[in-house]
């Protein structure tokens, strides 16, 4: 267009760091979202608000459904608390209980 663009050098200054990722595993009573969300926040009385008030988004979607299943692959993203990629879900133990566990 008729823009025109001036450059000049810039000054040394650090750039910012890129995305790093830090390796968590779980054991959870089950591959819900809600279980995975009181882990992720250490904390299982400020899961519901947190789905409540739409800061709990599932595969870039926000989330109300605190009964939605995992699948590996799945990205979980918590407002103020960062995002959160299902990277493998464990087998589910051999001898099943009522309060069986899942690993993910």
């Amino acid at each position: 267009g008729r823009t025109g663009v001036k450059l000049m050098p810039a000054g040394s200054f650090p750039l910012p760091e890129g995305q790093r990722f830090e390796e968590l595993s779980f054991t959870v009573a089950s591959n819900r979202l809600d279980c995975a969300v009181a882990c992720f926040v250490r904390s299982s009385r400020k899961k519901q608000q947190l789905f409540s008030q739409g800061l709990v988004t599932h595969n870039y979607e926000v989330e109300k459904s605190l009964i939605r299943l995992l699948q590996e692959g799945d990205k979980v993203s918590i407002q103020g608390y960062g995002k959160f990629i299902i990277d493998q879900i464990g087998p589910e133990p051999k001898r099943k209980t009522k309060t069986g566990s899942q690993k993910i």
